[in-house]
């Protein structure tokens, strides 16, 4: 939607284009490009490996939802209060209190009973963890067997995997991989799948 309030819909291509074109993440004149302190995105689907990959080279703190968000959306007083009394917080912090409002406002507040999902990611934290380096190795050897003809059941696996949103075609990645590790795939993307995973538990 915008300003004059026409309704529409923005691709992955036209965020981007607005926040790689802008006076803070390029400034012109030689000045150096700046990061925004963080990104959130009130809607549903938008907290996701691929959109975490995107959103890295403009900020280091990204808050969004890997599943749906109830209509009622955020919460946005508590960490705004918290912003007017303490401007000086770091981002994460920020996040941080976002999510908790959220749940908060969801579990026991006026939104008790709906169900929603909604997490801050230290970008800067993922991309120097391994966690990325290891998904676009396992990502390659997929694509390599795709083109062999290879592994058709170990790929038909996703239909069993967790789905996010009904008619969403979202996958949960750790549930994907730990059903293609039970049917015998090969060695070597065991191993990724692994570091993967591992790799996957630092505090985000």
């Amino acid at each position: 939607m915008n300003d004059e309030g026409d309704v529409g819909m923005m691709t992955l291509s036209g965020i981007i284009d607005a926040l790689a074109h802008n006076d803070l993440t390029d400034p012109g004149d030689g000045a150096s490009p700046q990061k925004l302190d963080f990104i959130d995105f009130d809607a549903c689907l938008m907290n996701s490996v691929e959109m975490n990959l995107a959103m890295a080279d403009y900020t280091d703190c990204y808050i969004a939802s890997a599943e749906t968000e109830p209509g009622y959306g955020q919460e946005y007083s508590g960490w705004l209060n918290l912003l007017g009394t303490a401007p000086d917080l770091d981002a994460y912090s920020l996040g941080r209190k976002a999510v908790d409002d959220f749940y908060e406002f969801y579990d026991s507040g006026y939104g008790q009973g709906q169900n929603g999902t909604l997490a801050v990611v230290d970008l800067k934290k993922l991309m120097a963890g391994g966690f990325v380096e290891s998904l676009r190795e396992m990502a390659g050897i997929l694509k390599q067997q795709v083109s062999k003809g290879l592994f058709y059941d170990e790929f038909s696996s996703m239909r069993n995997s967790i789905r996010y949103g009904k008619y969403m075609n979202y996958f949960d990645l750790g549930n994907s991989g730990r059903i293609r590790l039970q049917t015998g795939i090969q060695q070597q993307l065991l191993g990724r799948h692994r570091l993967c995973h591992d790799r996957r538990k630092i505090r985000l």
